[in-house]
């Protein structure tokens, strides 16, 4: 119990507001659950491939690491680069896992065997900048979430681009929109209650300062 509220805490100092050190251990938290669930993961990939390394647990191991960087950074302080580095790093890393492979060798991959498991992560991650910015702090709040929905919005064409399908059929606007309406209606959902969760949180909280 010492050690984990230790780890939560690092980066905190006495004389910051109420407001950041929430999010620094906001961040520690989210990052500490990531390396949590990537290193669970990696375990079963890696016992599954009977203990080989692919391309795939190499990314996991090397998210690990960087996750890692957002309690190093808090530690040194530079706090803005932990959540930005925090906001876009699973969906970075998400992607690249997915779409590595099928750069390298579209004729092995079919469109319609699209990875679903991609869109969980990071339909559900994108909001993180949402989480551990405030909607004050736009100078860094904005590219965060900017990143995390281009990646949304390419992830399903980029699929198709990078698969033995690309040569002999077809993608237009309705095909997108027929694959994707509902995720991202999710999306706009969520980031939309969000948005409007802690606008109202942060009025409360500044008119009771």
């Amino acid at each position: 119990k010492h050690v984990s509220r230790k780890l939560l805490h690092t980066g905190l100092n006495p004389g910051l507001s109420l407001q950041l050190s929430r999010t620094i251990i906001l961040s520690n938290a989210i990052a500490l659950i990531a390396i949590l669930l990537c290193s669970l993961l990696l375990i079963y990939l890696l016992a599954q491939a009977q203990w080989s390394w692919s391309l795939a647990t190499g990314l996991i191991l090397t998210t690990i690491f960087a996750l890692f960087s957002v309690l190093i950074f808090n530690r040194l302080c530079w706090r803005n680069t932990s959540r930005f580095v925090l906001s876009i790093l699973i969906p970075i890393m998400s992607t690249l896992i997915v779409m590595l492979p099928r750069i390298t060798d579209p004729s092995h991959f079919h469109y319609a065997s699209r990875n679903a498991s991609l869109y969980y992560v990071v339909l559900v991650t994108c909001i993180v900048p949402l989480m551990v910015f405030s909607t004050r702090e736009t100078r860094l709040l904005i590219p965060a979430l900017g990143i995390n929905l281009l990646i949304l919005l390419l992830i399903d064409p980029a699929q198709f681009v990078f698969s033995a399908d690309y040569q002999t059929s077809e993608y237009s606007a309705g095909r997108y929109l027929a694959n994707n309406i509902f995720l991202l209606v999710t999306a706009c959902f969520l980031i939309g209650c969000i948005i409007f969760l802690k606008s109202l949180f942060e009025f409360f909280e500044k008119e009771n300062e």
